[in-house]
């Protein structure tokens, strides 16, 4: 099966990583280090800044230094992956629940209205906690799309609060802020998260959904740092603002794409619009350049933001 980025694996030493990118390089996938087995078996949770400490101390051998990407990574030798949990596999399993306590029950119900709308169930998976089981009462639920049009069209619903999807409320938008490291102020935070849709309200669970396109092509030019950089441009095309990493084409007289891999910032910006970025500048092999805004889910330090007309 396609390894897919929202996937997970597992490795022999009770390790779970949420996959980021489709890509394999030197028999490398690059992921996220998310979850730990404890003693007693349960998953828990670690921060990506943790994460690294971790494997850096304890399991070198989830470090890779990418020659595409220059630098070290998150990833998963194919050779070390125990399991493989589909996103896709997700939603069978749910589905299949006879009575699905909690949070899962509350997915299950989301899940079900999206089909019975004409969301085709092929097209939907799920990941994060609920994907591994380890889930908490205060956790979202996050549904990965692997169809554009269908994307949209649940975007639509969760913008018009259809069925049992409600909009987000301040003290919610507050929450989901401080969970995730931000470039920009809660106002301006705000502003640029309302417009996208991709966040609703079901009961009192925050749920999410990002897209996943698998037959995208794989962008295998090496890309080299030239460090950081910030920068006002103008947005010429927004068609992969959505996608897995998210990717704008922009006028700029050295910049061609900006590039990110933080869904903090995926879906920010739209066609047509003039927005400051600041990241990581990246040369390819043959001169093409690029920023790149976060290579983790964080994008400490980096931002997109819409400059008022």
């Amino acid at each position: 099966m396609q390894i897919l980025p929202r996937d997970y694996l597992i490795t022999p030493e009770g390790l779970a990583f949420a996959v980021v990118d489709s890509g394999i390089e030197d028999g490398q996938i690059a992921c996220c280090f998310r979850y730990f087995q404890n003693q007693d078996g349960n998953w828990e949770k670690i921060s990506t800044h943790d994460a690294t400490i971790v494997l850096q101390r304890d399991y070198p051998q989830y470090l890779f230094h990418s020659k595409l990407r220059d630098t070290v990574i998150h990833a998963v030798p194919e050779e070390h992956i125990l399991t493989h949990r589909a996103a896709r596999d997700g939603i069978t399993q749910l589905q299949c629940e006879s009575k699905p306590a909690t949070i899962r029950g509350t997915a299950r119900r989301a899940i079900d209205y999206l089909i019975d709308d004409g969301i085709d169930r092929g097209c939907l998976g799920v990941s994060g906690s609920l994907l591994l089981g380890a889930e908490k009462p205060d956790s979202d639920v996050d549904l990965v799309c692997y169809d554009e049009s269908m994307f949209q069209t649940v975007r639509q619903l969760f913008q018009h609060a259809a069925g049992p999807f409600t909009p987000l409320t301040l003290d919610d938008w507050r929450e989901t802020y401080r969970r995730r490291s931000c470039g920009l102020p809660f106002d301006n935070y705000l502003w640029h998260e309302q417009r996208k849709h991709n966040k609703a309200m079901i009961e009192s669970t925050k749920i999410d959904i990002s897209l996943v396109c698998p037959s995208e092509s794989e962008d295998l030019r090496a890309w080299q740092k030239k460090g950081k950089i910030q920068l006002v441009t103008r947005v010429t095309d927004d068609s992969r603002a959505f996608h897995t990493p998210a990717c704008w084409k922009v006028a700029h007289e050295s910049v061609e794409e900006v590039i990110t891999y933080s869904a903090t910032y995926t879906g920010h910006a739209l066609l047509g619009e003039k927005i400051e970025i600041a990241g990581l500048l990246e040369q390819s092999g043959s001169g093409e350049q690029r920023v790149i805004i976060g290579q983790s889910r964080e994008a400490d330090g980096a931002f997109i933001r819409v400059v008022p007309l």
